[in-house]
């Protein structure tokens, strides 16, 4: 046990930078997106028609994402342990591969929650000065954003771990955010072009809303979003094994 503490305050020490980073966009971005509302409500911002504290909940989001991101993050520890041979050392700790595994694997996920709850929370603030509700929905979102970031940080920290080179790792995570991104624009061009058949058909005139257009993502989204914690602990599963699998290759 006490060789599984000192492998986490090892890891908590390479963090710290990261870690800081994300609690300073946190900040920065609450006081921003706080600004804005309460600028709406006292300042110069009151009696502006041009803009809206809809752009305040853009922030929350925003905060959401960067903060979650940032907090997650753990390529800077990898490849430090990478520059000084750390895989080296690991064969000489009282720790089995499956609990250097499952260290890993923990504390990118609690990382990735601890960034969510923070995120929720101020979120819900900057909601609740903007005179938005902070409904489920939103919860929802930023599960679904905080989902995503714990999926490419855990195949960045793969890639890491199987190329051990920041540079070669960096390559291929492009490649497969590009293929990802270029499904995204097809599903986009599929969704338009059904949209507009099935408005032509209609007869409609009235103008599109982002609402109508991301209808299915959306149902998708609520109907996953009670199932929230299984499906991240299915993906800390995914994780534990890429990351097992790597660590026996070392072994061997």
């Amino acid at each position: 046990m006490n060789g599984v503490k000192g492998l986490i305050i090892k890891e908590f020490y390479l963090r710290r930078k990261t870690l800081l980073s994300g609690l300073t966009v946190f900040v920065l971005f609450f006081i921003l997106a706080a600004s804005f509302c309460l600028s709406f409500d006292y300042g110069n911002l009151r009696n502006n028609e041009n803009l809206s504290p809809d752009a305040a909940i853009l922030l929350a989001y925003s905060i959401a994402g960067m903060g979650i991101l940032l907090i997650s993050q753990n390529g800077e520890t990898i490849t430090n342990d990478t520059k000084c041979k750390w895989d080296i050392f690991e064969r000489t700790l009282p720790l089995s591969a499956q609990k250097l595994a499952a260290v890993k694997i923990g504390l990118l996920l609690g990382a990735n929650l601890l960034g969510t709850a923070v995120s929720t929370a101020l979120s819900a603030v900057i909601f609740t000065l903007a005179h938005r509700k902070f409904t489920l929905a939103v919860m929802a979102n930023i599960t679904a954003i905080a989902l995503i970031v714990f999926v490419l940080m855990m195949i960045m920290d793969f890639l890491l771990l199987k190329f051990k080179s920041s540079q070669k790792a960096a390559m291929v995570f492009f490649v497969i955010i590009a293929a990802v991104y270029a499904l995204f624009i097809l599903w986009v061009r599929n969704r338009s072009a059904e949209i507009s058949a099935a408005r032509d058909a209609a007869g409609a005139i009235e103008a599109l809303t982002i609402e109508e257009f991301i209808a299915p993502a959306a149902e998708l989204r609520d109907r996953l979003f009670p199932f929230s914690a299984l499906i991240f602990a299915a993906v800390a599963v995914v994780g534990y094994f890429l990351f097992l699998s790597q660590i026996k290759r070392r072994d061997k």
